[in-house]
């Protein structure tokens, strides 16, 4: 893969941040391993190109995860190891802290740097590129993201993802992803007891949602009560779980809330034909689990035939909620017919009222997201001097009540530029 100009890409190029590092297998960089970038470049392969990776089932604290047997050592700008001891697998979900619900993690930028956004590659001079959002992405600015193991991570989930749609193509990947969530679900006792019971996918067990956690002393997980995320009145539900149950979901079905890509997009190699078959492995899987809500910001919807595409997921899976992405800050969400409303990025507007009618700046009836840059008014807060009621800057959907990413597909969203 050759590099592109400084002037054809967004300002954090992935060739710059991500291909800085030497990686080896085996051993590590500068005790006799062959060095290899991250993605293949200049008829030099890949660090993962002729390694087999394979989904791992969870075990107890352990989530499921992705391996390859051999492994991996990267150098850091200090010239030690990122990777101690070598690293042979990550973790095949991620969890944010924001969203409080898994959620599948890929590289962002442009598919001809190795990332899966191919509305990031625009030029420097085109009309699109003031105020384009691709330049104030978070996945590409934010330290956590452009870590050296969160990059590897993503960078083997994106090669497992082409890897088994070279194999067996849509269907192969649905039934890997089928697998891997439902084992989340009822198997995947993450972290602390508390820990997983805010994380809202789990199996739906006489008239509530259960997750698996591990009691003290005992290596088997247990169903215990999920959290139920609190919803303001214009939801029309009292509580995430009662949204739930509005579904009707059956005696032991998965159930919850996940999110399709924290970072990256759908994308995947630089063939629209991957793309597609792409878009369809996750069309398959919410088709399996009825009962789970999958929601996931598109770009591919500058392209009128890959529209055709989305259009033909969104009736296949009503509850893949495919959200199409305003390309510039500030602009109207983009509206796609038979696809769920969509999303853009306001500027930071100030502390504001939840509870105010849902408009952004410019007063067009779109819902601020109220975690990371908006305030809300909480008057259940009393402080030392007495005072009742503060503004909050609420930094989980949990703590701002709010799921209507997933739950309200026919209203805009906007999140603030963070």
């Amino acid at each position: 893969m050759s590099k592109l100009s400084k002037s054809s890409v967004a300002p954090q190029s992935l060739l710059d941040r991500r291909f800085k590092y030497p990686l080896s297998l085996d051993t590590p960089v500068g005790a006799g391993g062959i060095t290899r970038p991250l993605f293949g470049q200049g008829g030099v392969p890949g660090i993962f190109e002729d390694l087999d990776l394979r989904y791992v089932p969870p075990q107890g604290k352990i989530a499921g995860k992705l391996s390859w047997g051999r492994p991996i050592f990267g150098r850091t700008s200090k010239g030690g190891t990122f990777t101690k001891n070598g690293l042979s697998e990550i973790a095949l979900w991620t969890v944010t802290s924001k969203m409080a619900a898994p959620s599948f993690s890929l590289p962002a930028g442009p598919p001809t740097e190795g990332g899966t956004c191919v509305a990031a590659n625009r030029a420097a001079g085109s009309p699109l590129r003031p105020g384009y959002v691709c330049d104030v992405c978070y996945a590409m600015k934010n330290h956590t993201y452009r870590s050296h193991i969160v990059s590897l991570a993503q960078a083997a989930r994106l090669h497992w993802i082409l890897q088994t749609l070279k194999q067996g193509g849509p269907l192969a990947l649905a039934d890997q992803l089928v697998r891997a969530i439902d084992d989340f679900a009822r198997r995947a006792a993450i972290g602390s007891m508390d820990e997983r019971m805010i994380l809202e996918l789990g199996v739906w067990t006489r008239g509530q949602l259960s997750v698996p956690a591990l009691r003290p002393g005992s290596r088997n997980p247990v169903l215990i009560p999920a959290f139920k995320t609190p919803l303001p009145p214009s939801s029309g539900h009292p509580d995430s779980e009662a949204y739930l149950s509005s579904l009707q979901p059956r005696e032991g079905q998965v159930a919850g809330f996940f999110r399709i890509h924290d970072s990256g997009d759908f994308n995947v190699g630089t063939a629209p034909s991957l793309w597609s078959d792409y878009l369809e492995a996750w069309t398959l899987t919410a088709q399996h689990f009825p009962a789970v809500i999958f929601w996931a910001p598109v770009r591919t919807w500058i392209f009128p035939k890959l529209q055709v595409d989305l259009q033909r997921a969104a009736r296949a899976a009503p509850n893949l909620v495919l959200r199409p992405s305003a390309l510039r800050v500030g602009e109207p969400a983009p509206v796609i017919e038979s696809v769920a409303a969509g999303s853009t990025v306001a500027k930071h507007l100030g502390p504001r009222l939840y509870d105010q009618p849902p408009v952004d700046a410019e007063g067009r009836g779109t819902l601020i997201c109220p975690v990371g840059g908006s305030w809300a008014w909480d008057e259940t807060i009393l402080s030392k001097a007495g005072k009742v009621g503060a503004w909050v800057n609420p930094k989980s959907c949990i703590e701002a009540g709010c799921r209507a990413c997933w739950i309200l597909p026919d209203v805009p969203t906007a999140y603030v530029e963070h």
